[in-house]
């Protein structure tokens, strides 16, 4: 892939269940090791190898939620897998 540094970001108010279609996609991309996220004219692709990191936070404070989903990789070879299974499901 190439090294130009590329940046997207998009921001909406979504329904959950929209949300969850765009988590799915990114779950099928990162899968198939290839994602494709546009709008208006704006594009990035992306090809996640190897192992990837993934950060996940959760936080409930008052009236607010918030759930920060990250997740990172370097075009490289030779990582190691560092944590244990984690568990997420939805609540009963």
């Amino acid at each position: 892939m190439p090294s130009d540094n590329r940046e997207f970001k998009y921001e909406s108010l979504q329904e959950p269940k929209a949300i969850a279609r765009y988590l799915r996609a990114v779950a099928d991309g990162l899968a198939q090791g290839s994602l494709e996220m546009s709008v208006d004219g704006r594009a990035i692709t992306l090809e996640p190898r190897g192992l990837l990191r993934m950060r996940l936070e959760a936080r409930h404070s008052g009236d607010r939620a918030r759930i920060e989903l990250k997740v990172s990789w370097r075009d490289e070879q030779g990582a190691q897998a560092e944590a244990g299974p984690l568990v997420v499901k939805p609540a009963s």
